[in-house]
């Protein structure tokens, strides 16, 4: 039968833990860590132009939306065409179901699908417009792709 044995600290019985680790495993004893103060924190500051709102020159606005585009093609037509229909980029994505913005939402599918990124996946265009499903996103590229073949 095996008794248990009662510690009166925590030392105590990170002391015996030790020794009998020491003596089972046949090894040197541990070395005890020491803490070290810890380290200043340092605060990076933050360019002012991230904490309020600055006109910067055409240039820089120009290139912020050149650096958009290339991160994301999709999103950068997506905004592109919200310009040219006059609505927001969250009527576009929204789960608003009035006709004309359902109308410019399959268009800009069915664009995406076919001339933007044709190898894009109905999942991930449905991942574009606010977590639609992959057959929302079908069904819009086969109606605008009806409607076109009719007129």
């Amino acid at each position: 039968m095996i008794a248990a044995r009662d510690y009166t600290s925590a030392d105590e019985m990170r002391a015996s833990a030790h020794a009998l680790r020491r003596k089972l495993m046949n090894t040197a004893p541990l070395k005890k860590i020491v803490v070290d103060a810890p380290k200043p924190v340092v605060v990076a500051i933050r360019p002012l132009w991230r904490w309020t709102e600055t006109s910067f020159d055409a240039h820089v606005r120009d290139w912020q939306v050149w650096r958009a585009e290339q991160a994301s093609p999709c999103r950068a037509h997506m905004r592109r065409r919200c310009e040219d229909f006059g609505i927001t980029m969250e009527q576009l994505i929204g789960r608003n179901r009035c006709h004309p913005i359902v109308d410019y939402r399959q268009l800009v599918m069915w664009e995406l699908k076919t001339i933007i990124k044709p190898e894009i996946s109905y999942p991930e265009i449905g991942r574009l417009f606010g977590g639609k499903d992959h057959s929302t996103a079908l069904h819009a590229v086969r109606r605008v792709a009806a409607i076109k073949a009719q007129q």
